[in-house]
């Protein structure tokens, strides 16, 4: 037999996480990311929305939309919770049963996570809409009890019950592709 060489030792098929039996530890990995990254969320909604934030250079407005209230923020942070989590979960077992089909690892990559994305933006979109309207400072709504449901009734009285899921093509087309690894 030969020695051992550096690829041999550096076998990147084995370094990849395994799947977890327990998708605990994929929601809790997701949850802690999602409330580390609700502030920056906020400040990349209202400013991608066209809200004015008081501040005069794009740095201070920036760090002036990070500030509470975090309007929504249980709504956003659950759905990046449970979602994030969902993906992680489905796209490794689904891989990982689907390469045991025999299907090649391309395809077992690629197939899980998009389906699994596909559905948790559906799933998620009038959540992230209800809560990106909600970042306006002037919003009327964002005082309610709940104000998540309160929008929600609001688009579908006002727009349709298809207004809720208005973005979601781009939401899909942004998110999907970079869980597909």
């Amino acid at each position: 037999t030969r020695p051992a060489t550096f690829w041999d030792v550096l076998d990147l098929t084995t370094m990849a996480p395994s799947a977890s039996a327990n998708p605990a530890s994929y929601f809790a990995a997701s949850g802690v990311s999602a409330l580390a990254f609700f502030p920056l969320w906020k400040a990349a909604a209202i400013g991608q929305s066209g809200y004015e934030v008081a501040g005069k250079g794009y740095w201070q407005k920036y760090f002036e939309a990070m500030k509470p209230p975090w309007r929504g923020s249980i709504v956003v942070i659950g759905g990046m919770t449970w979602a994030r989590a969902a993906i992680f979960y489905g796209s490794d077992t689904g891989s990982k049963y689907m390469r045991s089909q025999g299907y090649n690892t391309g395809i077992s990559a690629t197939v899980p996570s998009l389906i699994v994305s596909v559905f948790a933006q559906a799933v998620n979109q009038p959540f992230v809409r209800s809560s990106i309207m909600l970042q306006n400072p002037g919003e009327e709504l964002a005082k309610k009890t709940f104000p998540n449901v309160a929008m929600l009734r609001h688009l579908a009285a006002t727009k349709g019950i298809g207004s809720l899921w208005t973005g979601l093509d781009a939401a899909i087309l942004k998110t999907a592709p970079k869980y597909m690894t």
